[in-house]
């Protein structure tokens, strides 16, 4: 499990769910949050899109792939959205280890001005939500 990669002090709480403690860790991080992200790197290929300088009405569309490098199955329950101008196509699912899935995206460039969106990634694994970012301007 890739957890062991950075501790051994692992307390599980159910097949794909654990407390690390960190504090001496495998890989002398500083901090938990960077192991987070790295655990995070593991699972997610691509965290953020930069659409950069877009025209008004071109195409904006982007699937962010996701792979299960764990030794368990994890599910994606939810993928909470706040904002309307962005459409997000995913059907909850499981992933068995080494199975990929895509979470596709699409902004509507018909609004002018900077683009700086989120969208959190929830599934039963540590850490147990993701951010996925969609950023760029449209002109």
């Amino acid at each position: 499990e890739i957890f062991y990669e950075y501790t051994d002090l692992v307390e599980p709480l159910s097949l794909d769910e654990a407390f690390l403690d960190v504090t001496e860790n495998k890989k002398n991080m500083a901090y938990a949050t960077q192991i987070a992200k790295e655990i995070q790197k593991k699972i997610f290929d691509k965290t953020i899109q930069d659409f950069c300088n877009k025209k008004v009405s071109a195409d904006a569309k982007f699937s962010f792939k996701i792979t299960n490098n764990s030794n368990s199955d994890i599910s994606i329950i939810e993928i909470e959205n706040n904002c309307r101008c962005i459409k997000v196509d995913f059907t909850s699912q499981n992933l068995k280890p080494g199975e990929s899935t895509e979470i596709k995206v699409e902004y509507d460039s018909n609004r002018i001005g900077p683009i700086n969106k989120e969208l959190i990634v929830k599934i039963n694994g540590i850490p147990s939500s993701h951010t996925l970012t969609v950023k760029g301007f449209v002109e």
